[in-house]
């Protein structure tokens, strides 16, 4: 039977491929819960009907091909391309659990607002395992890491409750899924393309929306040349506000740089604070506006995005000080 190694994605431990006439099905698994099912048609296959199983080596070997002859005899599988031969051999008797989808409901909400969220707040957290994915719940889309929060409000009372894995987005990529959920595990669907994963039990809590006690305007594009400037010196820049002037500084032993930058004041007496540079530049880049209105308070600067707030911590330093106007 002549295949192409393109089809053969996503090698896991466990690899299944079935083909019957035109249609070729793989399932890719570990067999803990987590998994990819994939349909092709081809309708250069030969017609007959076969089914074997490789562990991952052995199937990613086969991706690596162009096209290929396989023949099965018994639990020796045969492969021939140019220039290369191999027999592995059949896993068949190993039992590949699939998960079921007939009490599964679709999630109201798009796919990509969570990948963008995992993107800006999706560091894993060991220590808190409930940190470690994107939890739906009925007010919106929350994620949140030690450093970063991201919120989006899509209210839905009749929305399923659950918390993905982070790891189902660094597995799936920035495309179009459609989430369908039973309580216990989540499939993510796109045409004949499906992933799935067990969920986390418990679910990141809902939070308020954060006050701001500062308002400023930033040019975007100036703040982050800024910040790649002082990137290449440092990881961490103290930001300084007052009359008008935004100084973004670094200090690193007896070296220190400044960068000034004009802002508009929206409700803005002083700040002193010291943040994580690539957090300051995950936050700005929250929005594809070039005008950023950036809120500050104590502890963390935040942006608003129409729907969206996406917040990033601040570091402690001396004479710290986020003060409004009286």
């Amino acid at each position: 039977m002549k295949l192409t190694g393109s089809i053969f994605k996503h090698p896991m431990e466990f690899n299944q491929v079935m083909i019957s006439g035109d249609v070729i099905q793989i399932h890719n698994t570990d067999n803990t819960g987590y998994g990819f099912m994939q349909q092709y048609r081809s309708p250069e296959t030969e017609k007959g009907e076969i089914s074997f199983v490789l562990n991952k080596k052995n199937y990613s070997l086969l991706g690596n091909l162009q096209e290929f002859d396989l023949k099965i005899q018994g639990d020796v599988i045969s492969v021939e391309a140019k220039g290369f031969k191999a027999k592995f051999s059949d896993m068949k008797d190993v039992a590949l659990n699939q998960p079921d989808t007939t009490d599964m409901q679709s999630l109201s909400v798009d796919y990509k607002d969570i990948y963008t969220g995992r993107g800006f707040a999706g560091a894993p957290d060991n220590a808190r395992m409930n940190l470690d994915g994107a939890t739906i719940r009925k007010e919106g889309i929350i994620m949140m890491d030690s450093k970063r929060m991201y919120f989006k409000s899509i209210p839905d009372k009749n929305r399923p409750e659950i918390n993905i894995p982070i790891d189902a987005f660094k597995r799936l990529g920035n495309e179009n899924y459609v989430i369908k959920t039973n309580g216990r595990s989540a499939v993510f669907i796109n045409g004949g393309h499906a992933y799935y994963t067990p969920l986390i039990n418990s679910l990141v809590p809902m939070v308020n929306p954060p006050k701001a006690d500062v308002i400023f305007e930033v040019e975007k594009g100036e703040v982050l040349k800024c910040l790649k400037m002082l990137k290449s010196y440092t990881d961490t820049v103290l930001i300084e506000v007052e009359n008008g002037v935004m100084t973004l500084s670094a200090t690193v032993e007896a070296n220190e740089v400044k960068l000034n930058v004009p802002i508009k004041a929206v409700n803005l007496k002083k700040i002193l604070v010291s943040c994580s540079i690539d957090n300051l530049s995950a936050l700005l880049n929250i929005t594809e506006k070039e005008a950023v209105r950036v809120n500050a308070m104590s502890k963390a600067l935040f942006v608003q995005n129409e729907s969206v707030t996406a917040l990033a911590m601040l570091m402690t330093c001396k004479g710290m000080e986020v003060t409004g106007n009286e």
